[in-house]
């Protein structure tokens, strides 16, 4: 079952005062990899927009490493507003996830995937 979790990093900011979310983002899987915050970095770390560049309007730019869809190997999707900057990011799931995960809202069935059964 492919499932997929996307993290929304909407950040509101007042009219006066910008609100920044930091200067980094990383991911940690036995290591910290440093992940870009912009597509012009994006590009440089050999990531590639995915759906001709499609914006989505509820999601932004999708961008996966070296490759157009993401895979077992490297299952992370990087969003980018139409500006550049990071909007959020997808994880694949590839194989079985427990169904109260599904059902607690932890994780939701993407593109391909079966309905999650109630």
């Amino acid at each position: 079952m492919l499932l997929v979790l996307v993290a929304a990093l909407a950040a509101t900011a007042a009219a006066a005062a910008p609100v920044s979310l930091g200067d980094r983002f990383v991911r940690a899987a036995g290591n910290y990899d440093a992940m870009p915050l912009t597509t012009t970095s994006a590009a440089a770390s050999g990531w590639v927009p995915s759906n001709q560049s499609y914006c989505h309007p509820e999601l932004g730019i999708s961008y996966t490493h070296d490759d157009t869809e993401p895979t077992k190997g490297d299952p992370m999707t990087l969003y980018y507003t139409s500006a550049g900057q990071l909007a959020g990011v997808r994880i694949d799931v590839f194989g079985d996830v427990k169904p109260e995960l599904v059902g607690r809202r932890l994780w939701r069935a993407g593109a391909g995937a079966p309905p999650p059964e109630h």
